[in-house]
């Protein structure tokens, strides 16, 4: 009995002892760099978490999201963004969240943006954005990619209801298998498509520890932003993403942390005296709860411009200064200008 209890201790302090905890941890354990965190919001519907950078652009939510848009457009980041994946290890992490919020950040800056749903068997996006094809496969991704006929992506097309931000997305289908579009040659072509036709291109892929499809996708993409949550991601899974994408050719820029408590001690060095929260736990179909934040102000933009003020003043754009220690296609955390605090925001409790 001893025995037994001394390895059910080992068991649960071993599954404790993966999980995120801090930001500090994350980029020791994974040499990569913290992009942004976005702090916990509640009483709030999923739904209009997805658009909520643009309902409310004075939130501190928003600033967040343009704090992480600031740090991927300067010199160190900006050639590597027009085509984005965005990427969990499980559900529940808040990739959709993340994702949706980016490409409303970039829209918002005036950047022709196209967000797609690449979740082809649980496509979501084009019900939180209150849209549909309305049984119309000439707007359905899955069905377009699988055409034996060329169709024009032009079809795929539907307004977002916001300024410069247009979306692709699809439907599940009980004929066509996500993998046989991976990888084909439709799928390189409407990248190119979409290549040509946006300044920015935000991807949402399916949770990475559920299938592959984010290899292919991150393949074809410039980059791969990697979302976790704390207490609920785990080291093993996050180092099993990380050199997978790398293997397999992609660059990953960093990690976004969704849903951080500021109150907490894992982050209280990140002092914040102010929580504009709300907090909802909505479904992800059969993938489980989301839980996702607001409140954070990411000194992003702050840092990309005192960086782009170095580069015009000769100094160092931090540009060249990518790669890590473990795999030159991981952005290195070392070195880095941008994402290193956060302002503090007073307690409206």
């Amino acid at each position: 009995l001893g025995v037994l209890i001394g390895f059910v201790f080992i068991l649960v302090l071993d599954r404790l002892e993966d999980r995120i905890t801090s930001v500090a941890d994350i980029e020791r354990h994974m040499s990569t760099k913290v992009l942004a965190m976005i702090p916990r919001v509640p009483r709030i519907k999923r739904d209009q978490l997805v658009k909520l950078s643009a309902d409310r652009k004075f939130s501190s939510f928003a600033e967040a999201f343009a704090g992480l848009r600031g740090v991927l457009s300067s010199p160190r980041y900006s050639d590597l963004t027009q085509v984005i994946l965005i990427v969990s290890t499980q559900p529940e992490e808040g990739k959709t969240i993340s994702s949706s919020n980016l490409a409303m950040t970039y829209a918002m800056s005036g950047k022709k943006t196209l967000l797609v749903d690449f979740d082809l068997r649980r496509p979501r996006l084009g019900r939180m954005f209150g849209v549909n094809s309305n049984g119309d496969r000439s707007q359905s991704l899955v069905d377009v990619l699988a055409a034996e006929e060329d169709v024009s992506f032009d079809t795929l097309l539907i307004p977002s209801g916001y300024d410069n931000l247009d979306l692709v997305m699809s439907r599940a289908s009980t004929q066509i298998s996500p993998a046989t579009v991976m990888g084909s040659d439709a799928l390189r072509k409407f990248f190119e498509w979409a290549r040509a036709n946006y300044e920015h291109v935000v991807i949402d892929s399916p949770p990475f520890g559920l299938v592959s499809d984010a290899l292919a996708l991150g393949t074809l993409s410039d980059s791969v932003i990697l979302v976790c949550r704390p207490e609920r991601s785990r080291y093993r899974a996050i180092r099993h993403a990380l050199r997978s994408l790398t293997e397999s050719g992609a660059r990953v820029l960093g990690v976004v942390v969704n849903d951080v408590d500021f109150k907490g001690a894992s982050f209280s060095s990140y002092s914040y005296s102010r929580n504009y929260g709300y907090n909802y736990y909505g479904k992800y179909g059969r993938y489980g709860r989301y839980g996702y934040g607001y409140g954070y102000y990411h000194r992003g933009i702050e840092d990309a411009s005192s960086t782009q003020a170095e580069s015009a003043n000769g100094g160092e754009s931090g540009g060249s200064d990518s790669g890590s220690s473990g795999d030159s296609r991981i952005v290195s955390s070392s070195g880095a200008t941008a994402a290193e605090s956060i302002l503090d925001v007073e307690d409206d409790e």
